[in-house]
């Protein structure tokens, strides 16, 4: 059974605080209840999985079947700035472009639909370039010399 969300962000932690006092009030320590209650507040706010909610983000993976010329226009951006490919290129329902680092090898390209729809393909290059231009230098050194690592398969 799931417990809903705004139960498990408001209620529980309360209820564990609440329960705390009342145990601390019942055994004679009533001047250092309103710090168990504090404590236990903490605690269960660490220790309790919450579960957000996520932003609804419209984002629409673009797939190399349907869309050939944009992965082929991405992967040429990519080779001739000496980077890697993003592993997914997505349309995304608002007006601007984003690169997103998911993980060591996961990345993802996000373009917005108007400039896919309105960018003629010299304009959408560009954008493509900049975008992986600044994931690949916004990198840690210490993640870039990890990742080098990773990808010579030296170990």
């Amino acid at each position: 059974m799931r417990i809903p969300g705004w139960l498990g962000n408001g209620a529980l932690p309360v209820a564990a605080g609440l329960a705390a006092g009342v145990v601390a009030w019942l055994h004679g320590h009533r001047e250092q209840a309103p710090l168990v209650i504090a404590g236990i507040v903490m605690i269960a706010v660490r220790v309790i999985p919450f579960v957000w909610p996520r932003r609804v983000c419209q984002v629409h993976v673009a797939r190399r079947a349907d869309h050939p010329e944009l992965h082929a226009m991405v992967d040429e951006v990519a080779r001739i700035l000496g980077v890697r490919r993003p592993s997914r290129v997505c349309f995304a329902a608002f007006a601007e472009s984003a690169a997103l680092r998911l993980g060591p090898r996961r990345t993802e390209l996000w373009i917005g639909l108007p400039y896919a729809m309105g960018f003629d393909r010299a304009e959408l290059r560009g954008v493509v370039a900049v975008e992986l231009a600044l994931l690949d230098t916004c990198r840690s050194r210490l993640l870039a010399a990890l990742m080098e690592l990773w990808v010579s398969e030296s170990i």
